[in-house]
């Protein structure tokens, strides 16, 4: 990375190769001053990309080594269920024993 001293003494060839490796637009119709900070702007643009990409790499790995907790195993009762009828009517009677 390039700070701004250090982009300031090179010659504008220099800086044109240097925007070039950068991938930075019009290189050739920017002036010495445009190209420092052209690739200035450009490598704090990749260096914030690289870092989210790394913090979204960093959290997918966290959410794959969670495990998920078995669900919970409900017991139920036995039942019985037994139908009654009643002999002075036409209705019968379910009962659920628990």
């Amino acid at each position: 990375m390039y700070d701004i001293l250090e982009l300031n003494k090179k010659l504008v060839s220099e800086l044109r190769d240097i925007a070039k490796e950068l991938k930075v637009k019009r290189v050739e119709a920017l002036r010495k001053q445009d190209l420092v900070y052209k690739i200035l702007d450009q490598q704090a643009v990749q260096s914030a990309d690289k870092s989210v990409k790394n913090k979204s790499q960093e959290e997918s790995s966290l959410k794959r080594d969670r495990q998920r907790r078995p669900p919970k195993v409900r017991k139920e009762m036995p039942s019985e269920t037994k139908v009654a009828e009643d002999p002075g009517s036409r209705k019968k009677i379910r009962v659920v024993f628990h």
